[in-house]
Order: C-alpha cells, then structure tokens, then sequence
C-alpha cells in the first residue's frame, strides 16, 4: 500500500510538552506465573501514573437468561470498595494524596470493563494494591441501593432519542448475537438481580488471566513488576476461565429495516452497515467516520448527527443516527445517506488531510497518562495487542484509496445494511 507520510504533532498539555509518539521502547510487558498481563509504559513528564485494569468480559457475557446488565452492575459495585477499604475511605485517601477523578474512572462495554486510577507516582503501590485487592474482596456494598441508581441511569438512556434508536437497531439486527444484549441492562432483569449470581459472575471473570494491567507514567517498569507480582502473585484463577468473545458477524444476510411508529416529537433514522471487529480494518473505518461525519452534517436537511462506530468497544455496526430538520425529510434524508455510503470515494489527498486531523486528534491523549493506559488496555483486550495504541500513526497513514475503495465494496452494500426510523 502507498505509504503517506508521517506528520508528528507536537501537543501542549498547559506549559509541559509531552512526547509525540511513544517508542516501543518505552513499553515493558511481562505476564505473572498466575496468567495476568502486566504492561508498564515509562513516561517522566510529569510525577504522575496511571493505573488500568482491564477484565475481558461485558454485555456480551450476560448470555443466561435474565441476566442482561450483569456486567456493567459489577462495575458499580467495584466503585463501592472491598472488604478492607470501603467507598469512602478510599475516596477520601485517594483524594487525599491527589488522586484525580475522572470520566474514565470505570467504563464497561460490550467487550471489557475497564478500571482506573490516576495519582502521582509515589502512589503506584498503593494503586496496584487497591487493584488486586477489588480482583479478590469486593464489598457489595450498597447492592440494594445501587439498583436504583443503575434503574435511574437506563431510564435515562431511554429518553435519550439517539441511545433508544441505536438499541432498537442492535435489538433488530444482531439477533441471536449476544451483541445485541443492552450494557446497561434490560429494566426487569436489574430490578431482579440476584446478589448471589452477581457474586458467582465476578468470580468467574474477575480473575489473572483474564485481565490485562497497564501502567503508564513516572515509574520504573521493574520496581512496577515486583510491586506487581507482591500483591497479584498470589491470586489464583478460580474458574480457569478466560472470555474469548466473538467478534466476527455475519456478513451479506439481507438488509433488515425496521420502521417505528412511536408517536415521538422527533423523527429519526439509524443508517449502518455490519462490520467484523479487526484490527485490520480499524484503521480504515477510523478514516471513513472522520470523512462521513463531516458529509452528513453538511446535509441541508440534517439537524444533527451521532456516530456510534464505537468508544468504549469498537463496534460490530458502523452506523449513524441521524435526526431531520423537518420530519417529512426523513425519507430524503436515507435515499442520500445510501447513495454517500454506497458511491463513496475518497482520494490519496482527502484521506492523507483526515489522517492529518486524526493524527492530531491522537496526540490530545498524551496529555493524560489515564487516557494512555485506558486505551492501550482497551486494544490489549480487543485486538490482543495494545501496542495498536502505540504504532497508531503508523497504522492510520497505511491507508490509502484503494483500501478505501475495496472496504466500500465489501462492506456498504444492500445486504449486509441496517437500518431504523422512528416516526
């Protein structure tokens, strides 16, 4: 493939310039005799490190009935502290010793849940002792209590038009994929969660060997290791378990369409096209969500627009929520979506501009060692390999109109699109 090359972006976080792109050097990895992989990135620009955990296993392993939202109900309770440490004392020792909290302190998706913590870096032992200790003793605390907030948070999600139209989109077309299980959990089966079924679920997966720990920061890689191995060493696989999830889908079964007539204040229409999960391909479709989602908000007729290509998981659908400016325009609106995915071409030029913009998109994360070893573990989990995060550069300046042209072809096609209107 054509080469483009490389335009390295040097990012300011305040006054401290941090590095443009991390060598591979920087990166130690090394997997614990019990099966958990610990990776330490070594970045001194500023007296901070980032802690991340992430387990293997999220609303696709909610595969028994009833059981939809297990998953991210687990993430809850691991905010609710663990028999030695509860809630708020590790709140107020983490704030104490300046410890950051932030949106990415706890995510799940349909493939990970993702733990983190940010403190300066004479604080990694006492991170990486918390972390092994919410692998083994998780309190429960406040169960009971904690469905209300979770039943609070799905009611949320639905009444939010673009969160409901992207579940009706994922409930109608991946049938029969565990995909298509809400994160969040169906109503009925939060208001019915068992505390014991909980409790044999965060055995079966919070485990070693199905986990990836990064840290990122102003550390030594080998003092991090042995502090490692002191107080994960010891911790055993119970279920000898390890989530292999399937991220395959199948491809070219025939459109499936879904028309809602809700009687909402809007209308909206989710127009998508099924993809595998592949480290292969991502790099590809990061560049055709950059460039579509400029096209569509130049629609005229277009009010607004979501991409759900995905964040926390990188997603089986490559689709958009598109909400009319006028509803009547709704009809219109999905015969020039089909006719943008399905003729569309870019050339060397515009992809080399939206890898320019990525690029530069890319560098904003080293501003936050959190945010490094959040998507370093994300990719680890994903693709098996997180060093996706680190050769990113690389891998997005690969691309080039050919690649695009065949990705087109094979993938934004009649039948293997999706799509839902909400009238």
């Amino acid at each position: 493939m054509k080469k483009i090359s490389l335009l390295f972006i040097m990012i300011f976080s305040g006054t401290l310039l941090l590095n443009a792109q991390i060598n591979p050097e920087q990166v130690k990895e090394k997997v614990l005799d019990n099966g958990l992989k610990v990776v330490v990135i070594e970045m001194h620009q500023s007296p901070f490190a980032a802690v991340n955990i992430t387990y293997r296993v999220g609303s696709t392993n909610d595969i028994e009935e009833g059981t939809t939202g297990m998953a991210h109900f687990l993430e809850h309770m691991c905010l609710k502290g663990t028999r030695n440490i509860s809630s708020r004392e590790l709140l107020e020792y983490y704030q104490l010793h300046g410890g950051k909290v932030t949106n990415v302190i706890a995510r799940t998706g349909k493939y990970l849940t993702s733990l983190n913590m940010n403190m300066p870096s004479n604080m990694v032992e006492f991170m990486l002792m918390f972390e092994a200790d919410r692998m083994e003793n998780l309190s429960f605390e406040g169960f009971d209590k904690e469905k209300n907030v979770i039943l609070s948070e799905q009611k949320r999600n639905e009444s939010s038009l673009p969160k409901r139209l992207h579940a009706y989109t994922l409930d109608k077309g991946f049938a029969g994929d565990p995909y298509h299980y809400p994160v969040i959990g169906q109503v009925e089966d939060i208001q019915n969660m068992n505390l014991d079924t909980l409790t044999e679920f965060y055995h079966k997966y919070y485990e070693p060997s199905n986990a990836t720990l990064c840290i990122v920061g102003d550390v030594e890689p080998e003092y991090v290791f042995t502090l490692a191995d002191k107080y994960f060493g010891s911790i055993k696989n119970e279920s000898l378990y390890k989530s292999e999830p399937e991220m395959n889908v199948a491809l070219n079964k025939g459109e499936i369409r879904t028309e809602l007539d809700l009687d909402d204040k809007y209308s909206s229409l989710e127009i998508g096209y099924k993809k595998p999960i592949n480290k292969d391909i991502q790099p590809v479709f990061e560049i055709l969500d950059k460039y579509l989602m400029k096209k569509i908000s130049d629609n005229e007729k277009v009010a607004e627009v979501i991409s759900n290509t995905g964040d926390i998981d990188i997603s089986k659908i490559f689709s958009y929520v598109i909400i009319p400016k006028a509803p009547q325009d709704i009809d219109a609106i999905e015969k020039d979506m089909i006719e943008l995915f399905e003729k569309l071409k870019l050339s060397d030029e515009e992809i080399k501009n939206i890898y320019d913009e990525l690029l530069s998109d890319y560098y904003r994360e080293f501003s936050e060692y959190e945010k490094i070893s959040y998507l370093f573990g994300k990719y680890d989990v994903l693709f098996g390999d997180g060093s996706y995060f680190v050769d990113y550069p690389e891998n997005i300046s690969s691309v080039d109109e050919e690649e695009i042209r065949n990705t087109v072809k094979k993938y934004f096609v009649e039948q293997n699109r999706i799509i839902t209107k909400i009238f």
